[in-house]
């Protein structure tokens, strides 16, 4: 009898380490889930409304040329003698 209690008592911990997996798998997804979330407010915000990664990747290139753009023009405001070297 002791073999199957053995047997028993391990398939009990395996059962519980199972679960246990489980529940921290969860959490994890629930987690992402969250974060996924998050992002899609954080790309409303920035007037992105896919979520394609790749359009998402054209649109956040498409701003910071528009902000390379704008940055340029600043400077081109600022008289030379107060530019940096």
């Amino acid at each position: 009898m002791s073999v199957y209690a053995d047997k028993i008592n391990n398939l009990k911990t395996v059962l519980e380490n199972a679960k246990a997996e489980k529940i921290r798998a969860e959490q994890n997804l629930e987690n992402l889930k969250t974060r996924l979330d998050e992002l899609k407010t954080e790309l409303k915000g920035l007037g992105i409304t896919t979520t394609d990664p790749e359009e998402i990747r054209a649109e956040l290139t498409k701003l910071e040329q528009e902000i390379q753009v704008d940055i340029a023009a600043i400077e081109n405001l600022i008289p030379e003698e107060y530019k940096q070297a």
